[in-house]
């Protein structure tokens, strides 16, 4: 992973922390980032896998305190993200 990643990851667990944002503030912002992360803002219950890194461990507690994902597990080099199923239809 990039650095450049690693900082939009620390600066959007930042304002995840610091402000009372919303799950469409937060789809947005996770949805800057790609991939997997693209995955868990999209809320179909499914299981993305984050690489194991101290800034995303953050950013999984933030969201996990927000409501925004229902767990994770730390698996090997990797962390599986249990997502909600959130029916966007």
């Amino acid at each position: 992973m990039s650095s450049s990643i690693y900082v939009k990851i620390s600066a959007i667990t930042h304002y995840i922390n610091g402000w009372d944002v919303s799950d469409d503030v937060i789809k947005e912002l996770l949805c800057t980032l790609g991939g997997n992360y693209s995955i868990i803002a999209s809320r179909k219950g499914k299981r993305p896998r984050l690489e194991k890194t101290n800034n995303n461990k953050l950013l999984l507690e933030s969201l996990m305190k927000k409501k925004y994902i229902l767990s994770y597990w730390d698996k090997e080099s990797f962390y599986i993200v249990i997502t909600r199923n959130i029916d966007n239809t």
